[in-house]
């Protein structure tokens, strides 16, 4: 019983907590999104679930506190490059993607 009850308070605890770095903890999305400032705060920034592709739906997360790896990666939007990386949770872009093919430039230089 004892060992039930630390099992179900350390899953409330950690189902509150944002992305870290590894993405160990869950992801707490907010509000509706299509961009950065449409979310509350600058702590916040809009994010997109790579799986969904270009149906993705944009949703306020909260930047963790402390330094941030600053890697980002390129994927092929639905329009335009996106971006993912390390200060993003995984899974996770700047706007939807396809597929989520990670490192690829999609969009044409126009010349």
């Amino acid at each position: 019983m004892r060992i039930l009850l630390i099992a179900i308070a350390l899953a409330s605890a950690c189902g509150s907590q944002p992305a870290n770095q590894n993405g160990s903890m869950s992801i707490e999305l907010g509000n509706a999104c299509q961009v950065d400032t449409d979310c509350p705060s600058p702590a916040y920034r809009c994010v997109y679930n790579l799986a969904d592709g270009c149906a993705a739906k944009g949703y306020c997360w909260m930047i963790p506190s402390g330094p941030q790896c600053q890697s980002l990666e390129t994927v092929c939007g639905c329009g335009k490059n996106e971006a993912t990386g390390c200060t993003y949770p995984p899974g996770y872009a700047s706007g939807p993607a396809q597929s989520g093919v990670s490192g690829v430039s999609c969009i044409g230089d126009g010349g």
